[in-house]
Order: structure tokens, then C-alpha cells, then sequence
């Protein structure tokens, strides 16, 4: 199950109080929210984007003076280190943008600009996307807007795309177009029920965008959760796109009502204990792999790493991380070839079934389970029995590869940051 954060908003202008929660879903009749901490500042500031960059352990995000969708003149954008909120650090010099009417903005960790909407006329035929880079650089891109403009609520980028979603009546329609390609377009999702007010969203890791409504829309103020399936192998879908109603959100948080949400997202690693076989035959641990390492690929090629992936493993007063843990030999002979733990819906399979039958041999690892040499627990469980040595958790991107092998199992890389491929 994906698992979801929120920044909730409480209290109004000039004492507004930012608290950073994970959302509890695993009853949908029953949703709640645990406190994480509280990101200080801001106090006559509302959260319009988050977007967590786990390279970095950092959520960048945007403020708007405003709550209002139609009234924003100025963006104002940062980061802050998670899950422990202590660093917050302007994202450039001059770290104010003019935006003008909608809240559009989000942060693209692939390659570290913020991107943002200019709309100079109330009906949107004056739009365009501006980057802006930790330098205070501004570019206006050659983004086909054509569709984009038609949505006032904020962008989301997945796998070189950037979507922006829009409620009219009782559908969704989510607009999109390529970063780097003229493609733009629209697909629409009907929905039930009809949610309260317009949709703010985040993209999962597999392409699932998350979407709770903009509480200022609502009479009385109240939240929906929904999943839109808009994408498909990692691009736009194809209408009519599925939506999912998951439950109705609490509007309530500390006996403080919930002004604004801005939800953000987690990735998925293995152990950083575990050893990864090199190009040269040997073994290095993976939480000290460097970009200059080149990896052993099953079928004997080799391929150079794009991207280390580091992953926290829990944040305060929440539940920590799950993990399947696999004993030597568990699997068969010298698989793994020591012990080794894994997130629980990461694809892994052994040796001779990929070079058998490639990636339709990979299995989730909690499929493994037999709860004697494979068995799941916590990863601070793992670490407090000293079952592995204390690491947090990793995932590669590799130049040349979807695979890599780590204790002697073949391992499903990330196709890239925000697409997981698996």
C-alpha cells in the first residue's frame, strides 16, 4: 500500500501552524492522521506543492499568501530536510516568483527546477510554464500549454510529463503535456461520489495520482481522498481513465480544523547492508556504492549508475518500515548468499529465473514469505535484534540496465525517480 504524507494547514493568517502528518489508510472507513512534526515559519503562508526528494532527504515546497485559487500574486519557495523539519532553506537567492491567479507549481527532483504557471488573464488564454533554477535562473519553457491552461488547480510531474487536474461536475479531467516533447492532451475520469470542491493531487511512485479536494470549495469544509489512475506504462492513459473513491479525510487535526492539505509521497529501497556485484567481480555494499562504480548485470553486461536512491526507514511516532527478510540460502543454494532484507513490494526473483525468462520471472518479495527463513518484521526490529547492522535503505537507477544483483539476487532497478518501473 502507497504510503501518503500531508502538510495540513491550521489556523489563519498571521498564525497559521504547518503540521507535517502521515495519512493512515489502512481503513478507509476510519482514515487518520499521525503528527510527524511541524515545519516552524510561515505563519501568514498557505502550502500550495510538496514534493520529497529522498536523494536529498529534503521536501520542497511552495507558499502562497493566499488559500484562494483565483487571488495568488506571489510564490515563495524552499526546502526542508525529513523527516526531522529542523533545516529550512530558501530554494534560491531571490526565492519569490510571480505567478498571478492559480497556485500552479511543483518541484521535478529529475532535474532540480521548480516548475510553475504565469497566467496573465483571468480565463487563461495568457499562460505559460516558467522553470526556475536554485540559482534564481527563469526560463520560460516551450511547453504546449494549450490544454494545461484549462485547469486552475496545481501541476504534478511524472516521467518527463506534467499533468494538471480539474474537477468539472462529477468527472475529473487531468491535463497533460511532455517536458521535452510537443505531446499535450486530456483524458477524462468519471467519478462517484462527486467530490466537494476542486482536487489537489500528488503523483505516487507508479504513476497513481493522489488527489484530496480543496477544502475552500466545500460547504461544510470537508476532504475526499481518491486514486486517478492516469497513467499507463508510465504515460498519459487513455480515456476513460479509472478513479478510485478511498475514504472521506478528517477535517479535524489536534481539535484544530484542517485549512489546507498538501500531500506528498515516499520511495521503496533494499537494506543498505546489502552487496552488490560489480563489473570486476567484487562485492560493495550498497549504501557505499559512488557513481563512479559500474555494476554486473545478470546476463554478464555491465551498466553505470545514473542515481543512488537513499530511503529513511521511519519518521517519529509512526510505525517503521516493513521489510522481508531472507536468511542465507533461504531461497536455494547460495540464494542470497548472505542475509538480506528488502521492502516488501520491491521485484526480485534469483538468477537463473531471469536469464529463463527475463523480467516476467520477478516476483514481489513478500510473495517469498514461508514466516521460517523468509519472514517479515520492522526494520528497527531488524536492527534492535541485530538481525543486519543499522543502514538505511537504497534503491540504483542504472544508464544501461532495469537490473542489478544484490546478495545474489537479481534486484528490479528504478527506471527513474519518479517511475519506479515495476
Amino acid at each position: 500500500m502507497t504510503s501518503l504524507y500531508a502538510i495540513l494547514d491550521i489556523g489563519s493568517p498571521g498564525s497559521i501552524v504547518h503540521k507535517v502528518v502521515s495519512i493512515d489508510i489502512s481503513d478507509p472507513n476510519n482514515i487518520s492522521y499521525v503528527l510527524v512534526g511541524t515545519i516552524s515559519g510561515f505563519a501568514d503562508k498557505y502550502f500550495i506543492s510538496a514534493t520529497l526528494n529522498p536523494t536529498s532527504s529534503k521536501i520542497f515546497f511552495a507558499l502562497s499568501d493566499s488559500d484562494s485559487n483565483t487571488s495568488v500574486d506571489n510564490i515563495y519557495l524552499y526546502s526542508v530536510t525529513f523527516p526531522d523539519l529542523l533545516t529550512i532553506t530558501p530554494f534560491c537567492a531571490s526565492n519569490t516568483v510571480y505567478i498571478n491567479l492559480n497556485p500552479q507549481v511543483t518541484y521535478n527532483p529529475a532535474d532540480h527546477l521548480f516548475y510553475y504557471a504565469i497566467n496573465n488573464d483571468p480565463l487563461g488564454y495568457d499562460y505559460a510554464v516558467n522553470t526556475i533554477d536554485d540559482g534564481g535562473n527563469i526560463i520560460v519553457t516551450s511547453i504546449d500549454t494549450s490544454y494545461i491552461q484549462n485547469s486552475n488547480n496545481g501541476l504534478q510531474i511524472f516521467n518527463n510529463y506534467i499533468y494538471a487536474t480539474y474537477r468539472p461536475g462529477n468527472s475529473f479531467t487531468v491535463y497533460y503535456a511532455g517536458l521535452n516533447n510537443p505531446t499535450t492532451g486530456s483524458i477524462i475520469s468519471l467519478i462517484e461520489p462527486q467530490p466537494p470542491g476542486q482536487i489537489w493531487s500528488v503523483f505516487d511512485l507508479n504513476g497513481v495520482l493522489w488527489g484530496t479536494t480543496q477544502y475552500n470549495a466545500s460547504s461544510p469544509s470537508s476532504y475526499l481522498l481518491y486514486q486517478l489512475h492516469c497513467t499507463t506504462n508510465g504515460m498519459p492513459a487513455s480515456d476513460f481513465f479509472l478513479s478510485q473513491f478511498v475514504g472521506l479525510m478528517p477535517a479535524i487535526f489536534e481539535e484544530s480544523s484542517v485549512a489546507n492539505i498538501t500531500l506528498f509521497v515516499p520511495a521503496a529501497c533494499i537494506h543498505g547492508s546489502s552487496t552488490v556485484l560489480l563489473a570486476n567481480q567484487t562485492q560493495k555494499q550498497i549504501s557505499q556504492l559512488t557513481l563512479s562504480d559500474i555494476v554486473r548485470c545478470p546476463n554478464g553486461e555491465h551498466a553505470r549508475i545514473k542515481q543512488i536512491i537513499p530511503c529513511w526507514n521511519n519518521v517519529p511516532d509512526y510505525p517503521s518500515q516493513d521489510m522481508i527478510v531472507f536468511e542465507k540460502d533461504s531461497i536455494c543454494q547460495n540464494t542470497p548468499s548472505e542475509r538480506f532484507a528488502i521492502d516488501p513490494g520491491h521485484p526480485m526473483c534469483t538468477i537463473d529465473e531471469y536469464l529463463k525468462d527475463g523480467n516476467l520471472a520477478f516476483r514481489r518479495a513478500k510473495t517469498f514469505i514461508n514466516n521460517e527463513t523468509i519472514y517479515c518484521d520492522t526494520i528497527d526490529r531488524i536492527h534492535e535484534r541485530g538481525v543486519l547492522e543499522p543502514n538505511i535503505r537504497y534503491d540504483l537507477i542504472l544508464e544501461n540496465s532495469d537490473v542489478y544483483i544484490a546478495n545474489n539476487i537479481v534486484i528490479k532497478a528504478r527506471r527513474s525517480f519518479k517511475y519506479p518501473g515495476y
